[in-house]
């Protein structure tokens, strides 16, 4: 009797060497459902003949249904699993608030308790205990971190069969702590812009430069005339190159402004006011925000990995901004946008955060003998197939 052996995990793959080009050509047979899964019992159809006979040796977990075709073996024991199958962070950057919220679940007889820490480079910083409630429960927690890094939320107590989907992993940034600096006239040091400046230092963790633009980590540029976009900014009424060098907007009126834009979403601007502005030909091309009579009062521009520049056709001293409530929640989020995808928490690879992987519930199976296969006086040459379609998902993981 010749016996060939696949592991039908994931996708059939022969085991031994041997076993390769005697079942290449069957292979083929085992489409791939909606799920993603194999559907085994149409690989195992197609396999099985009056000469070779099909035995499935499985734990009866996993996604794929156990073929109806041939012999069945079912091994292992039943397990349990408590599991991290969703996990949310949001991230306060820069200031230095993080929450997370998970989802976890359990299967089977693992402890109702489940106690879960957060560690962020190696200092854990919090730790709590939730109880599951039909098999369900949530992991809230809140923190302030010094700094970026690795951030891990996991069991404190992971499980011995199914430690893989027990932590979740992200990479946090560090607070900028940038230095600040006033881009402009003689009078941009002092009155609002000043102001701002400060704001956006408290805000960062830096601090204002009162000169050496060329060290800053983030720059106000307050009127006169820009060669070029700093690479972090927030822009107030200057030109882009010699656009409208001697020409001006009196009193323009506002007349809308973008209310889904996330650095305006939810501020109210009915009430700004603009006594000067250059033309809108003196922006640099973007997206329209506020929008005048006459052409835009401010863009914000895509500088790329998620990085945008707000730029204004007015200075703050030229009109009321400075003074209306949303302005220091705009001014905070045009100094996240600046800073792009590089400020935003990324997960780590390695994690499993899937429910459907970590429900490891065995299917009710009955074992089946193998058929007769074979004639008395014929010799089997491609025989016993697939021992086993071998563990549809033999996750009797190590």
């Amino acid at each position: 009797v010749d016996v060939r052996v696949v592991d039908c995990t994931d996708r059939p793959e022969p085991v031994e060497e041997q076993s390769r080009a005697a079942i290449r050509e069957w292979i083929p047979a085992a489409p791939v459902q909606a799920s993603g899964s194999v559907d085994l019992e149409a690989l195992a159809v197609a396999v099985s003949s009056d000469e070779v006979a099909v035995l499935s040796i499985t734990d009866a977990r996993g996604p794929a249904a156990s073929p109806r075709t041939g012999g069945l073996r079912r091994v292992g024991r039943d397990a349990s699993n408590r599991a991290i199958t969703s996990c949310r962070i949001v991230d306060d950057w820069p200031l230095p608030r993080v929450s997370v919220a998970c989802e976890l679940e359990r299967v089977g007889t693992s402890d109702r308790l489940a106690e879960v820490r957060v560690v962020l480079a190696g200092v854990e910083l919090t730790r709590g205990t939730v109880e599951f409630d039909e098999d369900r429960a949530t992991f809230e927690a809140s923190f302030e971190r010094r700094d970026g890094g690795r951030l891990v939320i996991e069991l404190c107590s992971p499980d011995v069969d199914f430690a893989a989907d027990d932590r979740v992993a992200f990479e946090i940034p560090p607070a900028p702590r940038p230095g600040v600096a006033v881009l402009g006239p003689a009078d941009a040091e002092g009155g609002v812009i000043g102001i701002a400046a400060e704001l956006l230092a408290e805000f960062g963790g830096g601090e204002v430069l009162e000169s050496g633009v060329e060290r800053a980590g983030f720059v106000l540029v307050d009127g006169g005339a820009v060669a070029g976009l700093p690479a972090r900014a927030v822009v107030f009424g200057s030109r882009l190159g010699d656009a409208g060098a001697d020409q001006a907007r009196i009193r323009p009126t506002v007349v809308d402004w973008d209310r889904v834009d996330p650095l305006l979403a939810g501020a109210d601007l009915s009430e700004l006011r603009v006594a000067r502005a250059i033309p809108s030909a003196a922006l640099p091309a973007g997206r329209t925000l506020i929008s005048g009579e006459d052409g835009p009062l401010a863009v914000v521009v895509d500088r790329g990995a998620g990085a945008r520049t707000l730029c204004t056709a007015f200075r703050l001293e030229d009109s009321n901004l400075g003074l209306l409530a949303a302005f220091p929640q705009i001014l905070g989020r045009a100094y996240r946008s600046a800073w792009g995808a590089s400020y935003e928490p990324r997960q780590l690879p390695g994690n499993i955060l899937s429910s459907g992987e970590s429900i490891v519930r065995a299917a009710p199976l009955d074992d089946r003998a193998l058929p007769a296969f074979g004639g008395e006086d014929r010799r089997l040459v491609v025989p016993l197939v697939l021992l086993a379609l071998f563990a549809l998902a033999l996750r009797i993981l190590v």
